[in-house]
Formats: structure tokens, sequence, C-alpha cells
């Protein structure tokens, strides 16, 4: 009894941790679109070469200040969206520093802080696009998130060995 009741709180914890750094798509979001001349938009986040702290955790990526998905590091997913400009934003977590604590001028400590990066995008009529993100290491002012627009090789080469979430199961990059 006691040794079941171990395994469901492990299973719980690790179901929890795991729902914490997957993909998700807000599909009530104004841009998304089911129509058949929207344009479809691959959202990648390669793993990198090495850990990053905080700036691993899942990032929020805006479109025109309304969040439309959170992004888990190593996944990629595709959002059908409506054609047009569209600003797109990475919102992400970081650690900067050292500063100097107030209770002990000798211990430097790194604080967390919140990071912004947005840049627009044009969207066409039933083109598809590959958004990738990637880490830009501002040394001491923390880590924000670049995104690029790739060609469907380059797609492929980056998506490789990520997972994938909701439509983009279906519709792999490497099938296209």
């Amino acid at each position: 009894m006691a040794r079941t009741f171990q395994i469901s709180i492990a299973m719980l914890v690790v179901a929890g941790l795991w729902s914490c750094a997957v993909t998700r798509v807000d599909w009530s979001h104004p841009l998304v679109s089911s129509d058949a001349q929207s344009a479809r938009v691959y959202f990648i986040r390669p793993f990198t070469e090495r850990y990053m702290d905080i700036a691993d955790n899942t990032i929020s990526v805006e479109a025109d200040r309304a969040e439309l998905l959170r992004l888990a590091k190593g996944e990629y997913t595709l959002v059908h969206m409506r054609p047009g400009t569209v600003f797109l934003g990475a919102r992400s977590r970081t650690t900067w520093g050292p500063t100097e604590t107030h209770y002990n001028v000798n211990t430097r400590a790194h604080k967390i802080k919140d990071m912004t990066h947005s840049q627009p995008f044009a969207f066409e009529p039933g083109e598809t696009y590959f958004v990738v993100f990637t880490p830009v290491d501002g040394e001491f002012r923390g880590i924000y998130y670049e995104m690029v627009a790739v060609d469907l090789a380059r797609a492929r080469e980056l998506s490789a060995h990520l997972g994938t979430t909701g439509v983009s199961r279906s519709e792999r990059i490497d099938n296209l």
C-alpha cells in the first residue's frame, strides 16, 4: 500500500514537471485562423549547446501583444495565422548581474528579470514560414530570444531531433 502511494506521488510530480515544459497554443487568439488562405507558421525552438539556467524555461510568444503560445526548449509547433504584418514578441525570464547585496557588500548575487524582444513579420496567404527562436547571451545583462525566419532546408535541419506538439504532429516539417 505504501509503495503504491509513493509511486502515485512520483508519477504526479513527474506529470506536473512535464506539463510545465510543454508547448501550448492559445487557439482562441484573434490571429489564429482556420481559413484555407491562412499562413502556416512553424515556431521552432532548438536545443542549446549548454544549460542556460532559468532562460531554459518555456518562453511566451506574443502576436500583436497578446500571448499566442508558450514554447518549450527542444520543440516546435504549427499555427495557422491570418495573413498580414504581425509583431511577434518573445518574453522570457533570465538571470542578470551579479550585483552587490544590501546585507553584505562582499557578497554578489544574480537577480531574475523579464526579457522581451519583438519584431515584425509579414505573412502572406497560403505561404509557409519557419520562425526560429535563438537565445542571445547579453552577458551580465541576461539572455533574450531573437526570432529569425529560415528556409525549409534550415528548418528541417533544426527540427530533425525536436519534439512536436499540436497540429505539427500531423504536419511535420520533415514531411514538407
